[in-house]
Protein backbone atom coordinates (compact mmCIF):
# COMPACT_ATOMS: atom_id res chain seq x y z
CA UNK A 1 0.00 0.00 0.00
CA UNK A 2 0.83 3.12 -0.61
CA UNK A 3 2.07 6.00 2.37
CA UNK A 4 -1.73 7.65 1.78
CA UNK A 5 -3.10 4.59 2.40
CA UNK A 6 -1.19 3.15 5.28
CA UNK A 7 -1.68 7.19 7.12
CA UNK A 8 -5.26 6.67 6.26
CA UNK A 9 -6.16 2.99 7.73
CA UNK A 10 -3.53 4.23 11.02
CA UNK A 11 -5.56 7.34 11.48
CA UNK A 12 -8.90 5.25 11.75
CA UNK A 13 -7.65 2.18 13.35
CA UNK A 14 -8.12 1.57 17.34
CA UNK A 15 -5.02 0.04 19.78
CA UNK A 16 -5.94 -2.56 22.13
CA UNK A 17 -3.66 -3.98 24.74
CA UNK A 18 -4.23 -7.57 26.65
CA UNK A 19 -2.95 -9.78 28.99
CA UNK A 20 -2.14 -13.06 29.17
CA UNK A 21 -5.06 -15.15 28.51
CA UNK A 22 -7.43 -12.19 27.64
CA UNK A 23 -9.29 -13.03 24.66
CA UNK A 24 -9.18 -10.89 21.50
CA UNK A 25 -11.75 -12.34 19.86
CA UNK A 26 -14.05 -15.21 21.35
CA UNK A 27 -16.39 -17.84 18.91
CA UNK A 28 -19.41 -16.71 17.86
CA UNK A 29 -18.55 -12.67 18.31
CA UNK A 30 -19.82 -10.78 15.62
CA UNK A 31 -16.73 -9.05 13.89
CA UNK A 32 -17.05 -5.34 12.44
CA UNK A 33 -13.22 -4.84 12.11
CA UNK A 34 -10.18 -6.41 10.63
CA UNK A 35 -7.38 -7.24 13.69
CA UNK A 36 -3.60 -7.26 13.08
CA UNK A 37 -1.09 -7.95 16.18
CA UNK A 38 1.18 -4.74 16.38
CA UNK A 39 3.05 -6.62 19.02
CA UNK A 40 2.68 -10.01 21.24
CA UNK A 41 1.67 -13.04 20.63
CA UNK A 42 -2.08 -14.90 20.04
CA UNK A 43 -3.01 -18.22 19.38
CA UNK A 44 -6.35 -19.13 16.84
CA UNK A 45 -7.95 -22.03 18.11
CA UNK A 46 -10.84 -24.26 18.33
CA UNK A 47 -12.65 -26.63 21.46
CA UNK A 48 -14.12 -29.69 20.70
CA UNK A 49 -17.55 -31.02 21.98
CA UNK A 50 -15.14 -33.14 24.68
CA UNK A 51 -12.82 -30.21 25.22
CA UNK A 52 -9.90 -30.07 23.31
CA UNK A 53 -8.22 -27.35 22.15
CA UNK A 54 -7.58 -27.28 18.32
CA UNK A 55 -4.50 -24.76 17.97
CA UNK A 56 -4.29 -23.76 14.54
CA UNK A 57 -2.08 -21.09 14.04
CA UNK A 58 0.05 -18.90 16.17
CA UNK A 59 0.13 -15.17 15.61
CA UNK A 60 2.75 -12.58 15.78
CA UNK A 61 4.07 -8.90 15.24
CA UNK A 62 2.24 -7.25 11.91
CA UNK A 63 0.36 -10.54 11.33
CA UNK A 64 -3.30 -10.30 10.47
CA UNK A 65 -5.86 -12.23 12.07
CA UNK A 66 -7.77 -14.46 9.83
CA UNK A 67 -11.16 -14.99 11.70
CA UNK A 68 -13.51 -12.55 10.15
CA UNK A 69 -14.54 -11.46 6.49
CA UNK A 70 -12.85 -8.51 5.03
CA UNK A 71 -15.97 -6.64 4.70
CA UNK A 72 -19.22 -6.85 6.42
CA UNK A 73 -20.38 -8.37 10.02
CA UNK A 74 -19.49 -12.23 10.43
CA UNK A 75 -19.46 -14.06 13.31
CA UNK A 76 -16.23 -15.10 14.20
CA UNK A 77 -15.56 -19.31 13.57
CA UNK A 78 -13.07 -19.30 16.63
CA UNK A 79 -11.12 -17.92 19.47
CA UNK A 80 -8.07 -15.64 19.53
CA UNK A 81 -6.46 -15.24 22.66
CA UNK A 82 -3.68 -13.41 24.00
CA UNK A 83 -0.38 -16.21 24.68
CA UNK A 84 1.58 -13.01 26.47
CA UNK A 85 0.47 -9.22 26.48
CA UNK A 86 -0.61 -8.06 23.54
CA UNK A 87 -1.01 -5.30 21.41
CA UNK A 88 -3.49 -5.45 18.28
CA UNK A 89 -4.82 -2.72 16.34
CA UNK A 90 -8.69 -3.03 14.89
CA UNK A 91 -9.21 -1.82 11.61
CA UNK A 92 -13.36 -1.26 10.92
CA UNK A 93 -14.84 -2.69 8.03
CA UNK A 94 -16.40 1.08 7.35
CA UNK A 95 -12.72 2.06 7.41
CA UNK A 96 -11.72 -0.79 4.53
CA UNK A 97 -15.27 0.04 2.43
CA UNK A 98 -13.67 3.63 1.96
CA UNK A 99 -11.19 2.18 0.43
CA UNK A 100 -12.58 0.11 -2.41
CA UNK A 101 -11.75 2.57 -5.14
CA UNK A 102 -7.86 2.87 -4.04
CA UNK A 103 -5.84 0.73 -6.65
CA UNK A 104 -2.89 0.29 -4.28
CA UNK A 105 -5.41 -1.22 -1.25
CA UNK A 106 -7.26 -3.65 -3.19
CA UNK A 107 -3.85 -4.65 -4.55
CA UNK A 108 -2.79 -5.49 -1.43
CA UNK A 109 -5.88 -6.90 -0.27
CA UNK A 110 -5.76 -9.36 -3.03
CA UNK A 111 -2.68 -10.22 -1.95
CA UNK A 112 -3.49 -10.65 1.10
CA UNK A 113 -6.66 -12.90 -0.17
CA UNK A 114 -4.03 -14.73 -2.29
CA UNK A 115 -1.92 -15.59 0.73
CA UNK A 116 -4.73 -16.87 3.05
CA UNK A 117 -5.63 -19.40 0.15
CA UNK A 118 -1.73 -20.63 0.17
CA UNK A 119 -1.59 -20.96 3.67
CA UNK A 120 -4.75 -22.76 4.09
CA UNK A 121 -4.07 -25.04 0.64
CA UNK A 122 -0.66 -25.44 2.59
CA UNK A 123 -2.07 -26.91 5.90
CA UNK A 124 -4.20 -29.13 4.40
CA UNK A 125 -1.63 -30.73 2.12
CA UNK A 126 0.67 -30.53 5.17
CA UNK A 127 -2.10 -32.66 7.22
CA UNK A 128 -2.72 -35.17 4.25
CA UNK A 129 0.38 -36.28 2.89
CA UNK A 130 3.01 -35.89 5.30
CA UNK A 131 4.32 -38.26 8.27
CA UNK A 132 4.38 -36.33 11.49
CA UNK A 133 8.28 -36.32 11.38
CA UNK A 134 7.85 -34.57 7.98
CA UNK A 135 4.80 -32.20 9.54
CA UNK A 136 6.83 -31.06 12.47
CA UNK A 137 10.35 -30.34 10.37
CA UNK A 138 7.81 -28.18 7.88
CA UNK A 139 6.26 -26.38 11.05
CA UNK A 140 9.45 -25.23 12.36
CA UNK A 141 10.97 -24.13 9.05
CA UNK A 142 7.68 -22.39 8.52
CA UNK A 143 7.86 -20.58 11.56
CA UNK A 144 11.51 -19.58 10.39
CA UNK A 145 11.18 -17.85 7.64
CA UNK A 146 7.94 -16.07 7.99
CA UNK A 147 7.74 -15.91 12.55
CA UNK A 148 10.91 -16.22 14.03
CA UNK A 149 9.49 -13.85 16.91
CA UNK A 150 8.42 -17.51 18.15
CA UNK A 151 11.47 -19.36 18.09
CA UNK A 152 13.66 -16.13 19.41
CA UNK A 153 11.44 -13.83 21.56
CA UNK A 154 8.52 -16.10 22.78
CA UNK A 155 10.46 -19.36 23.34
CA UNK A 156 7.93 -20.47 25.82
CA UNK A 157 4.84 -19.90 23.41
CA UNK A 158 6.32 -22.72 21.15
CA UNK A 159 6.23 -25.27 23.86
CA UNK A 160 6.26 -29.15 22.18
CA UNK A 161 2.21 -29.31 23.28
CA UNK A 162 1.40 -26.75 21.15
CA UNK A 163 3.99 -28.13 18.34
CA UNK A 164 1.56 -31.39 18.46
CA UNK A 165 -1.48 -29.20 18.32
CA UNK A 166 -0.04 -27.42 15.38
CA UNK A 167 1.02 -30.50 13.93
CA UNK A 168 -1.95 -32.75 14.73
CA UNK A 169 0.27 -34.62 16.59
CA UNK A 170 0.91 -35.75 20.04
CA UNK A 171 3.55 -34.06 23.15
CA UNK A 172 5.59 -37.48 23.21
CA UNK A 173 5.75 -38.49 19.56
CA UNK A 174 6.35 -34.55 18.85
CA UNK A 175 9.49 -35.10 21.27
CA UNK A 176 10.84 -38.04 20.07
CA UNK A 177 11.14 -36.47 16.55
CA UNK A 178 12.61 -33.19 18.29
CA UNK A 179 15.05 -35.44 19.53
CA UNK A 180 16.34 -37.03 16.09
CA UNK A 181 16.16 -33.29 14.77
CA UNK A 182 18.51 -32.05 17.56
CA UNK A 183 21.24 -35.63 17.32
CA UNK A 184 21.05 -34.35 13.50
CA UNK A 185 22.41 -30.87 14.19
CA UNK A 186 19.34 -29.31 12.41
CA UNK A 187 18.23 -27.96 15.83
CA UNK A 188 19.00 -27.36 19.90
CA UNK A 189 16.93 -27.61 22.76
CA UNK A 190 18.13 -25.49 25.87
CA UNK A 191 16.13 -25.07 28.88
CA UNK A 192 13.00 -26.02 26.68
CA UNK A 193 13.79 -23.16 24.09
CA UNK A 194 14.01 -24.54 20.53
CA UNK A 195 16.66 -23.47 17.88
CA UNK A 196 16.98 -23.55 14.23
CA UNK A 197 20.83 -24.64 14.15
CA UNK A 198 20.82 -25.60 10.50
CA UNK A 199 17.89 -25.37 8.65
CA UNK A 200 18.76 -27.49 5.21
CA UNK A 201 19.51 -30.43 7.58
CA UNK A 202 15.72 -29.50 9.03
CA UNK A 203 14.64 -29.95 4.81
CA UNK A 204 16.19 -33.61 4.83
CA UNK A 205 13.43 -34.52 7.39
CA UNK A 206 10.38 -32.26 5.33
CA UNK A 207 9.89 -34.38 2.48
CA UNK A 208 9.49 -37.64 2.14
CA UNK A 209 12.72 -40.18 1.78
Amino acid sequence: MDDYTREFIASRSVSHSYGKGEYLISRGDRQTALVVIVSGVARGSLTSARGREYIFALYTDGDVVELSAVEGETPSPADLVAEVPTLALSIGHETLKMLTGDVSFNHGLCHLLFERYCTLVSKVEMLALYSLRERLARQLLTFQRTQPGLLKRAPAVLSQEKLAFLTNGTRPKVNQHLQVFKAAGAIGIEAGRIRLRDPDILETFASPA
